[in-house]
Formats: structure tokens, C-alpha cells, sequence
């Protein structure tokens, strides 16, 4: 199966989840539990959907793409606070003993502490900003992609000491984890806002303040999204640049020291021979003519010449 049909597969879990569970609060005995226990049961779903992005992630170059985050920020933005702490909680522990059964080493520490921070942020939102009510969808893609881009910086902060493989990671994984994720929570409020049947108009038909604002903020959101990849795709290019430059500089060294070393080992070989060539016939001219010299010392091989006749008289 095609990659991306998978991803849009793993990504429609979050939304198909908040649907039920949404028609599970009001259409059925769940509404009449205590508060703190449907936020304890939302949780454990939406904890279960993070193990399964975990579970059922897809793998490309060695990276695994998955939609993970997006449960505990259904789950808090949604539902409420408890629960997406829950949610983020169940599916940043299990991430991180997720190693023991096959999922990645690499990003272990960037993935579980991203999945948990989900959980609190969308708690915090939900809680802080909006007055414990649900998120438009605007604020929802937005929410989604600024997460995803956290979760990148995380595998940044978390492998200092091997920035080049981390690039790799996050070149692989950014656009579509950004993509799956934050359309994931986006679609997720679209589809209980209309199950709420929630408008997003006034009575009159138009738009009000904050929803153009809204508008207006999701495109800043887009373009830093935009800038921060193109910043990164930058800071790739020059640290790939800057070591296949050093990479060269050294082969070329090492080649020039071998070329070096072998060239003064084959100048003293011949030396060498010229020397105990002279030593035996004397006539410079015809040993340089037999190996292709331009060129011998006749001084100095004369003086070598005198300083072996002299160590033969004094034997």
C-alpha cells in the first residue's frame, strides 16, 4: 500500500475516534458518569490511539512517519484537560519502552517527551485560552502544526552530538508528520463541530472578529512553518557542502603523501642503481642515457668515488 494512504489511514483514527466518542457522551448512559471518570476512560482511548500511531507507524529511509501527537491533542483540545494528559502521558511512556519491541532508537527521547508535552499543552490551551471549550478548526491546524514543528525541534535538542543525522530525521519526517498531525486535529474539530451542528458564522451571515483572526493567524503560522524548513533545508546544504569540502581536502592530502612517499622511495631506488652503476663502469653518460637522467652530479659522484677508493687503500 502506498505510503501516503497509510499515513491518511493512521491520521483518520484521531478523527474517527473523536466522533464516536463525542456521540458516545451524548447519546448514551457515558453522559451520566462522574466527570472525572469519562475523562479518565477519553484518556485511555485516546492513550490507546497513541500506541497505535506508535504501533503502525510508516517507515521511510529508516525514519518512521506516524501521527501519534495528534491523539492527546484531539483528546485535550477536545474533550478536556484530564484527558489529554492522559492520552499524552499513556502514549509518551509506552513510546519510550516501545524500543524493546522494534521502534527507534534514535528519536526514543524526542518522540516520548513530544507525545506527553502534546497531552499538556493541549491541556493548557483548552484550559487557559479557551475557556475550557473547543478550539476552532483554524486554531486546531494551527495548534497541530506548531506541536509537530516542537516535536522536530526535539530530535534537534535531543541529539546534539550527531546534528547531521537529525537533519536526515527531520527532512524525512517534517512535512508529512506536520501534514498527518495537524489536518488530523483539524478534521477531528471540523467533524464534532458538525455533529454539534456549530456554526461558524453569525446570525447575519458574517464572519466575526475572531474568526477572521483566526484566518489571519493561521497564515502567519503557515508561513514561519514555511521559513523554519526553508532555514533548516539551508542549514543542510551548507553543513553538506562544508564536509564533503573537508572530506576532499583530506583524500587529496592523503594521496599526495602517498604519491610523495612513493615518489622518494623510487627516487632513492634509483639512486641507488646510479651509484652502484658508477661504482662499477665509471661512465656517468651511459648510465644516464640507459635510465633517462637529464642529469647526475658528476662532482658529486666523484667525490663518492674518491671517498670508496680511500676506504680501500686504508683496508
Amino acid at each position: 500500500m502506498n505510503i501516503y494512504m497509510m499515513l491518511s489511514i493512521i491520521a483518520s483514527v484521531p478523527v474517527i475516534a473523536s466522533i464516536l466518542v463525542y456521540l458516545l457522551q451524548k447519546r448514551t448512559a457515558f453522559s451520566r458518569l462522574n466527570k472525572d471518570l469519562q475523562q479518565l476512560i477519553i484518556g485511555l482511548i485516546f492513550g490507546g490511539i497513541a500506541i497505535l500511531g506508535t504501533e503502525f507507524g510508516v517507515n521511510v529511509g529508516g525514519a518512521t512517519i506516524n501521527a501519534r501527537d495528534a491523539a492527546p491533542l484531539c483528546a485535550g483540545l477536545i474533550f478536556g484537560a484530564p484527558a489529554g494528559i492522559i492520552a499524552g502521558l499513556i502514549g509518551g511512556i509506552e513510546r519510550w519502552f516501545a524500543v524493546g519491541w522494534g521502534a527507534g532508537t534514535y528519536t526514543q527521547t524526542a518522540c516520548s517527551i513530544s507525545t506527553v508535552l502534546a497531552g499538556v499543552f493541549a491541556a493548557l490551551l483548552r484550559t487557559k485560552l479557551f475557556d475550557d471549550k473547543k478550539p476552532t478548526p483554524f486554531y486546531a491546524l494551527g495548534i497541530g502544526i506548531f506541536m509537530e514543528i516542537f516535536h522536530m525541534l526535539m530530535i534537534f535538542l535531543t541529539n546534539m552530538g550527531d546534528v547531521e543525522r537529525a537533519f536526515v530525521f527531520v527532512e524525512k519526517c517534517s512535512m508529512p508528520m506536520v501534514a498527518a498531525n495537524s489536518v488530523s486535529v483539524m478534521m477531528a474539530v471540523v467533524a464534532v463541530r458538525i455533529c454539534a451542528k456549530e456554526g461558524i458564522k453569525n446570525k447575519n451571515g458574517y464572519r466575526q472578529i475572531a474568526e477572521m483572526f483566526q484566518r489571519w493567524l493561521l497564515v502567519d503560522i503557515i508561513i514561519a512553518f514555511i521559513i523554519t524548513n526553508a532555514f533548516i533545508i539551508a542549514i543542510q546544504s551548507t553543513l553538506s557542502a562544508h564536509d564533503s569540502t573537508n572530506l576532499l581536502s583530506i583524500n587529496i592530502a592523503d594521496v599526495k603523501a602517498d604519491i610523495s612517499d612513493a615518489s622518494d622511495r623510487n627516487l632513492l631506488n634509483l639512486t641507488h642503481t646510479v651509484r652502484d652503476e658508477y661504482y662499477q663502469s665509471g661512465n656517468l653518460a651511459a648510465i644516464a642515457a640507459s635510465h633517462n637522467i637529464t642529469e647526475i652530479g658528476e662532482k658529486e659522484m666523484n667525490q663518492i668515488q674518491d671517498k670508496r677508493n680511500k676506504e680501500k687503500k686504508e683496508r
